[in-house]
């Protein structure tokens, strides 16, 4: 079994946030369609949510996106060893999760971030990525290893699970087309 709590210190929670919101709004159905939601992480669902979440409606728009993407990565592609941007190993998960709370309490940090993202424009992944300092050239020559062969997922080279290696599985969205995602994933090794 791979020491999954060593590759736990390796990863910037923040960062990780900051993909799945990224390519939680570019995958919705507003601009690329490789969800179901409708501008939930946008204007819409601003004014929607904040009827009842007047403070926390970016987390509670958030956990809703998270979700569909999640579930809709598993349809395309239902490998439960496979590691995606969505579907990450408990313990990390269960780090994110418990990082949740400080965040909605950092809510007034976090509002220029949202109200970028609420306005990202209908442009390719990588430069949405890149405009919030989360893409650079390094990622796009790495991303280059990705090995598609056609179908709903894409694999990427057997490496750690660390900040580079989520932000190209964040990037291997780039390849999907519009209304039909590529699961970018990544096969740890490990055993159950």
């Amino acid at each position: 079994m791979l020491p999954l709590l060593d590759h736990r210190k390796d990863l910037d929670l923040d960062r990780l946030l900051k993909l799945r919101f990224v390519v939680g709004r570019a995958g919705e159905a507003d601009l690329n369609g490789w969800w179901s939601t409708q501008g939930v992480l946008g204007p819409i669902g601003e004014t929607l949510f904040r009827r009842g979440f007047s403070r926390t409606h970016p987390w509670a728009r958030a956990r809703v996106v998270f979700e569909v993407a999640r579930q809709r990565c598993l349809e395309r592609y239902p490998n439960p060893k496979a590691v995606t941007l969505w579907s990450l190993p408990a313990v990390i998960e269960d780090a994110f999760d418990h990082r949740w709370a400080s965040w909605i309490e950092s809510v007034d940090q976090w509002a220029p971030f949202f109200q970028k993202l609420q306005s990202l424009p209908s442009a390719p992944l990588l430069d949405s990525l890149g405009d919030f300092g989360l893409w650079s050239p390094s990622h796009t020559k790495a991303l280059g290893n990705l090995l598609h062969q056609g179908g709903p997922e894409a694999q990427l080279p057997r490496q750690p699970l660390n900040d580079q290696s989520l932000t190209l599985l964040a990037g291997g969205f780039s390849f999907s087309a519009q209304g039909s995602p590529i699961v970018p994933w990544l096969d740890l090794g490990w055993e159950e």
